[in-house]
C-alpha cells in the first residue's frame, strides 16, 4: 500500500531544500508496521524505509501547497512511468 502525505512540521530531521526564507521542502519514505490509513493519519509509529534504486519512481515530480481555514494543505504527484 502507497499511502502519500504531505505533512507541515515545525522541525525536520535530515536534508531539506528552501523554498522561502520560512519553508523548507523535504522528502522522504516511510514504513508503518499497521497498514491502515487511520494509523498513518493519527500519528502512528513509522520507520525508515529505503526504495533504493526505485527511489525515482516516487520522487514528487509536483507539490501543491495552499492555505486554506487558517492551516495549510498540501498535495503531490508523481509518474509512475519513470
Amino acid at each position: 500500500m502507497i499511502a502519500k502525505r504531505v505533512w507541515f512540521k515545525e522541525k525536520v530531521d535530515g536534508e531539506r531544500v528552501s523554498i522561502t526564507d520560512k519553508l523548507e521542502l523535504s522528502f522522504h519514505t516511510v514504513k508503518y508496521k499497521i497498514c491502515s490509513f487511520k494509523n498513518i493519519d493519527n500519528d502512528g509509529v513509522s520507520e525508515p524505509f529505503v526504495l533504493g534504486k526505485d527511489v525515482n519512481k516516487f520522487m514528487p515530480n509536483y507539490l501543491f501547497i495552499d492555505y486554506q481555514k487558517h492551516q495549510l494543505t498540501g498535495d503531490f504527484t508523481f509518474n509512475h512511468d519513470r
